[in-house]
């Protein structure tokens, strides 16, 4: 009993540790305007480099906060695009209100529209997935009456797939210029 809660112990402290947003190995060998750059283009907020500042600090280095933040202005101006904010928004990313000195509010349109892409896809893998439990209850129905009802079902859900595809595309061709 000892031993496992040991073992636990020690892959939570694992697991916690690796929550530093860099290694003691990184923090020696950082090019903070590069890091912040990436931090930028990543549309981390500014404050993100006080998570920088207690990562090094376990190993004593103090970033460069000066170079860190020339990088990141650089790197938020990529960021806060509308393909950046599509892709943020199709893939579920959280936006952190980095582009309010920027143009935010085409920012906010095209991540919300991804957002919509976003979830219609969630949708229509709900519904393939209710679908394909249809089709094995229906192979398992013995009465005529469970079999139609299934079969109606069945229909039902594939105009809701119909749907769900046609959304899609309308909206995925309401994204950014590419």
């Amino acid at each position: 009993m000892r031993r496992s809660f040991l073992v636990v112990c020690a892959l939570l402290a694992g697991g916690l540790a690796g929550c530093d947003s860099m290694s003691k190995r990184e923090c020696e060998q950082a090019n903070w305007q590069s890091r912040g750059l990436e931090d930028g283009r990543a549309g981390r907020p500014a404050s993100y480099i006080s998570s920088h500042r207690e990562a090094c600090g376990k190993a004593g280095i103090e970033p460069d906060a000066p170079l860190w933040r020339a990088g990141w202005s650089k790197g938020i101006g990529s960021y806060c695009t509308p393909n950046s904010a599509w892709m943020a928004g199709v893939n579920n990313r959280h936006y952190a209100g980095v582009c309010a000195d920027l143009d935010e509010a085409t920012f906010l349109r095209y991540h919300r529209a991804g957002q919509l892409v976003y979830t219609a896809r969630q949708d229509l893998t709900q519904n393939q997935n209710r679908l394909n439990k249809l089709g094995e209850d229906l192979k398992k129905a013995s009465k005529e009456d469970d079999r139609k009802r299934l079969r109606d079902e069945m229909a039902r859900v594939e105009r809701e797939r119909t749907r769900l595809m046609a959304l899609i595309v309308t909206l995925e061709l309401a994204g950014p210029p590419r």
